[in-house]
């Protein structure tokens, strides 16, 4: 049973499913959180996929060991991105953005679309000829996870994936064949991390910041003009009162 989507900042106690609330069944159960940094396990589904975990959870580098689970086929995708683009037209936009891996990049070529659709390819997928069509928008690279995942690099560097050198050194090598990054960053400290890579940029190269959450003053000024900042409105449902951001960060981050 694989399932998507829940949230614990909308329950009373804000408490992560964990196996003991999944082990009601003797079928292997995988929910994954609505950030997909993050799912639950029962015990059925830890012993068949060989993974140890005391409380069912796992997340980051341990669930991209299980994404093979929930792969979609070609014929699943280029539906899905049908319905999609047909969404997209209904309400007037012409041009979008996709993070894509291989397979969706590949699906893209069988769609016939009135759309201007640009397609960002994570690391991992990279090929050599990416970027040579002007629809390839640029590389997908993480510095850290996420909020809810517990996974963010925030007020300390222990999530954070890599260094600002390290960032700039991988991103150094899609910048020499004119390929721009967009940098997965949510906590102030991949964010600052980000933009000290940022900064010694070629000027022609326009690279993104995705989702760019928790911000500081002085990271703004930090910001090059061709640096793209790719922030998502619908992050605003957590910076209620008493919401995710408020019981995860504190009430200083609810407006930050």
């Amino acid at each position: 049973i694989i399932g998507y989507g829940w949230d614990e900042s909308l329950w009373k106690n804000h408490e992560y499913i964990k196996k003991n609330d999944l082990d009601v069944t003797n079928l292997p159960v995988i929910l994954f959180r609505k950030d997909l940094h993050m799912a639950s396990l029962n015990t059925a589904a830890l012993k068949l996929l060989n993974i140890d975990s005391k409380d069912g959870i796992i997340n980051e580098e341990l669930l991209r060991k299980i994404d093979y689970l929930t792969l979609p086929s070609e014929e699943e995708i280029i539906n899905a991105l049908n319905i999609s683009i047909k969404k997209a037209l209904s309400l007037g936009i012409t041009s979008l953005r996709d993070i894509v891996d291989l397979k969706t990049y590949n699906a893209y070529k069988k769609i016939k679309t009135p759309l201007n659709i640009y397609k960002a390819l994570y690391d991992n997928f990279y090929f050599e000829g990416f970027g040579k069509n002007n629809r390839d928008a640029g590389i997908k690279i993480f510095m850290d996870g996420s909020i809810g995942a517990k996974t963010a690099a925030h007020e300390d560097y222990k999530n954070l994936k890599m260094t600002s050198n390290q960032l700039y050194n991988l991103s150094k090598k899609y910048w020499d064949i004119n390929i721009p990054v967009v940098v997965h960053a949510i906590g102030e400290i991949a964010i600052k991390e980000t933009l000290f890579a940022l900064l010694k940029s070629p000027q022609y190269i326009r690279n993104s910041i995705e989702h760019f959450e928790l911000i500081e003053d002085p990271l703004i000024d930090m910001i090059n003009d061709n640096t793209i900042i790719s922030a998502q409105p619908n992050y605003l449902q957590w910076a209620s009162p008493s919401g995710l951001y408020e019981h995860e960060l504190g009430k200083e981050w609810l407006y930050k």
